[in-house]
C-alpha cells in the first residue's frame, strides 16, 4: 500500500522496518494525517535524530540520500482517547505490512467466570462506549 492511499481518520496496521525507537508493530492505530517534513519536525523536535537511527535500514529505498525532508510522515494517534501524536517516517515502515483496516475485535476468555462479574463488566464496557457480546458457557 502506498502512503498516498492513506487518509486522515483511517485505522492502519503496520510493522516498523526494525524494532527500536517506536517498538515493532502497530495495530489499529488512528491516522491523524500525512504530512511533509516541515510539519513533522514542528511536531517532533527529535525527528532528525530518529531519522539518523533508522537511515541505515532504509537508505537503499531513498537512493542513499540522507535527507529526512525527502519523504513524508504519518501522524498517528496510538490511543484515540488521548491527544498525543507520533510522527512516523514512511521509509521507517515495512511497506508490505501497511494496510488500512475497518476495525478490530477482541475475544477475552475468563476461565473462572462467576455471575457476579457480569454487572461490573457490563458497566466497564458501557463506559468505554464499545459494543460487546457476553457469551457465558458452562464447562462439561
Amino acid at each position: 500500500m502506498k502512503l498516498s492511499e492513506i487518509q486522515k481518520g483511517d485505522l492502519v496496521n503496520y510493522d516498523m522496518i526494525t524494532p527500536g525507537i517506536f517498538g515493532d508493530q502497530y495495530r489499529g492505530v488512528l491516522v491523524a494525517g500525512v504530512v511533509d517534513y516541515t510539519v513533522a519536525s514542528s511536531i517532533d523536535p527529535e525527528l532528525n535524530v530518529k531519522h539518523q537511527a533508522f537511515y541505515p535500514m532504509f537508505k537503499n529505498t531513498v537512493d542513499n540520500v540522507n535527507d529526512p525532508s525527502r519523504y513524508d510522515y504519518l501522524l498517528i494517534r496510538p490511543d484515540p482517547a488521548q491527544s498525543n501524536l507520533l510522527v512516523i517516517g514512511y521509509p521507517w515502515i515495512n511497506p508490505s505490512s501497511l494496510e488500512v483496516t475497518i476495525g478490530r475485535s477482541a475475544l477475552i476468555t475468563i476461565t473462572t467466570w462467576e455471575q457476579r462479574f457480569e454487572s461490573p463488566l457490563k458497566d466497564f464496557l458501557a463506559n468505554l462506549g464499545v459494543p460487546y457480546t457476553i457469551d457465558v458457557r458452562d464447562k462439561s
